[in-house]
């Protein structure tokens, strides 16, 4: 073998480093973004748990272990709900929060119905 061989065949190896470096580069920027995902799915679904779960258990007590057929305070039905509901005012939040993608659009629309709202003031 002789010295311009290994001199290209070390230069080859280099050059394949660098792929591998950039390859590796990447596969850790997907890494990161599906790990950042899997976050953000799990406070999602974790919210909705919280959320829920106190209508859940009234409904559950109410329909199998409510010995004297009475029904629940109308409050404590009521407040159970509105805890439920306070899920959809969640996601958005958390979203926006955790998305960078998503606090972008949800900028641009934001201008874009400003800006509607003033074409229709100047209009009236």
């Amino acid at each position: 073998m002789n010295e311009s061989t290994c001199i290209s065949g070390e230069s080859e190896m280099t050059v394949d480093k660098d792929k591998a470096a950039k390859v590796l580069d990447k596969t850790e920027i997907l890494k990161s973004r599906e790990r950042k995902s899997l976050i953000t799915m799990i406070i999602v679904a974790g919210a909705f748990i919280v959320c829920w779960l106190p209508w859940n258990l009234v409904s559950f007590y109410d329909a199998f272990f409510n010995p004297s057929g009475s029904k629940i305070s109308l409050y404590i039905y009521v407040i159970s709900i509105m805890i439920g509901q306070m899920n959809s005012l969640m996601n958005p939040i958390i979203y926006t929060a955790r998305v960078p993608e998503f606090q972008k659009a949800l900028v641009k629309f934001r201008f874009k119905c400003i800006s509607r709202i003033n074409q229709c003031r100047g209009r009236a």
